[in-house]
């Protein structure tokens, strides 16, 4: 039998990529669930005395609004304390396990939204969905990218980038509609439980179980994976690195000699990029009166953009993809600051709030993208972890950054474009990973192991 790598017997068995699509629909499940809670609790937790929402059952008007507060808060503070702790776990025991894991813990934290008779028990189930959502967002993008061919990443990704988006047009048209925030919620729960069940149609990572040692069990996967894209019989032998040198799962590999400069780039693009995200959303910029037109139409604006990205995504190289959008990004927002400035508002206000919204969405995903592909198996699921948490940091500065404009009596838009700007210094500085091919170990410890493997053949 003839011996091939992990990332050539990926390649060989993609066939009509059955699986992967497959495997996409059901991580689609997970991402559209999650984000119509997370992009929804604004619409559930509103002061709008005219909707059916959690805002008007719990009474939380006037003096007790803080607690609308709280409760997101609850939310979106637990999300980077838990994509820390999965990551790490996901790497030292398996992606699939603690995925399936965290989405069950997270099905009970929804059905406890979903019959919060309390404020109080409505924010403990918000906390527990924050603290497993991540690993459910992070840990399907890492499977998948894992599983897919180079030239397959980018539309395979973008369906999945799509899913979230179509979260908020699915919230938007809920709540304009005065639908029951609770059968909201139950929809969601059933619809995160199928995604569990589902999940018994998803393998385990082959890059992950060759980290394990586990060589068998990935040639099983291949195996099935073969069959299921209607390829012939997987008959190869896997070459792999026994003993493997990764014994240790820390963080400090983020920072070794190796990784430190990779880290020092993703830090500042996932910072800045975090930044300008959340100053859109600070930018009084309507398309309509109506919030939940609105948040519909920036939901289409951004499976637009994922669509485009799709087709588009192999021509160009990452770096000069992430390059336009951060620039568009920016450009747009200043745009908007001159033309409200001169004009106020107008149509071409809410032109240029859709270039900026469009620039922010290739930003993010090129981002995503690009760091999956930068760091090796071992230790791939604590850099998408620990780059989330990096990313919050830059979504709670932004609201900080707008107070600090203020207090100087400078726009806050155009303090928030100038600091983020530092991103495209580290565009030019990061490595293309357009037609990379996924690593399962850093190029130090794979040194170690062809030494470990030399010694042992000259011990035999």
């Amino acid at each position: 039998m003839e011996d091939i790598t992990v990332g050539e017997a990926i390649e060989i068995t993609s066939g009509n990529m059955k699986y992967q699509y497959r495997i996409v629909g059901i991580f689609s499940l997970c991402h559209f669930s999650y984000s119509s809670y997370a992009l929804g609790l604004a619409f559930m937790l509103s002061s709008n005395r005219s909707n059916n929402n959690a805002t008007k059952f719990f009474d939380l008007y006037d003096e007790r609004e803080y607690l609308q507060k709280i409760i997101i808060s609850c939310y979106f503070m637990a999300i980077p304390i838990g994509a820390l702790l999965f990551s790490w776990i996901s790497d030292k025991y398996g992606r699939k396990k603690i995925l399936e894991f965290t989405i069950f813990i997270y099905t009970i934290g929804s059905a406890m939204a979903t019959i919060a008779t309390s404020v109080k028990m409505l924010a403990v189930a918000s906390f527990i969905m924050g603290f497993f959502a991540q690993n459910g967002l992070s840990g399907t993008y890492v499977i998948l990218t894992e599983i897919s061919p180079v030239k397959s990443r980018v539309i395979l990704s973008s369906i999945l980038f799509s899913s979230w988006s179509s979260g908020l047009i699915y919230s938007s048209l809920l709540y304009y509609f005065n639908i029951n925030w609770r059968l909201n919620l139950c929809f969601l729960t059933v619809v995160v439980m199928a995604f569990y069940f589902l999940m018994a149609f998803v393998y385990e990572s082959p890059r992950c179980l060759l980290t394990k040692n586990d060589v068998k069990q990935v040639q099983s996967v291949f195996e099935k994976i073969s069959k299921i894209n209607g390829k012939e019989n997987f008959d190869y032998t896997l070459i792999h690195y026994k003993p493997f040198i990764q014994r240790s799962y820390s963080y400090l590999k983020l920072i070794s000699k190796t990784n430190i400069k990779k880290t020092i780039i993703a830090s500042l693009l996932w910072f800045n990029m975090n930044l300008i995200y959340y100053a859109i959303l600070f930018i009084n910029v309507s398309i309509d009166d109506n919030q939940y037109f609105n948040g519909f139409i920036m939901g289409c604006v951004e499976i637009v953009s994922m669509i485009f990205t799709g087709f588009i995504g192999n021509k160009f190289n990452r770096r000069a993809l992430l390059f336009f959008s951060a620039l568009l990004a920016r450009v747009a927002l200043v745009m908007i600051f001159i033309w409200k400035m001169m004009y106020g508002n107008s149509f071409m206000l809410v032109l240029f709030f859709a270039f900026s919204k469009i620039g922010v969405t290739f930003e993010y995903y090129s981002i995503t993208l690009s760091t999956v592909e930068s760091f090796p198996t071992t230790y791939r699921a604590m850099a998408g972890g620990f780059f989330n948490f990096v990313g919050r940091c830059g979504g709670l500065a932004s609201s900080n950054l707008v107070y600090f404009a203020e207090a100087l009596g400078i726009s806050s838009t155009l303090f928030t474009v100038v600091i983020s700007s530092f991103s495209i210094i580290g565009i030019y500085f990061m490595k293309e990973t357009r037609n990379s091919v996924l690593k399962e170990m850093s190029d130090g410890e794979k040194s170690q192991s062809d030494e470990l493997i030399a010694l042992n053949k000259e011990i035999s």
